[in-house]
């Protein structure tokens, strides 16, 4: 390989990564990569244990070979007692067989954190990731 086709190379490489890179701001990437996850004590278990501490999910939807619930909450995370009415936080738990596998969760009202002119919009809502109730997390 020449000079030439090394440099075209590197460039190419470089060009792709701004490419992917682009849309996102690098602290917001430094913060995702640097954060704690939230959900790492809960995955594993059953989903009686989940639901033991959890409560009632608001909504169930089956999957091939699992189930998914979905819990609505306010505060750090969903509590026995059914949905509150000012509900602000929505939790999806994914389960394979028995075993809660993922969890994501997102404020109520999702909408992009930056404007049509990439600029981070201020006090946008914020939600948090716990299961209060359950022991050993």
């Amino acid at each position: 390989m020449t000079l030439k086709h090394s440099l075209a190379a590197v460039l190419a490489v470089f060009a792709g990564a701004i490419a992917l890179g682009g849309c996102t701001h690098p602290l917001d990437s430094y913060e995702r990569l640097t954060a704690p996850d939230l959900t790492k004590p809960y995955i594993g278990r059953t989903k009686a244990e989940i639901v033991t501490c959890a409560g009632q999910p608001h909504s169930r939807i089956s999957k091939p070979g699992g189930e998914i619930l979905i819990y609505r909450y306010s505060g750090t995370g969903p509590v026995p007692g059914g949905t509150p009415k000012d509900w602000s936080c929505s939790a999806t738990m994914e389960f394979t067989g028995d075993r809660l596998e993922e969890i994501s969760y997102a404020p109520k009202d999702v909408e992009s954190p930056y404007t049509e002119f990439g600029k981070k919009k201020p006090n946008l809502p914020h939600c948090t990731f716990s299961l209060p109730r359950c022991r050993g997390a």
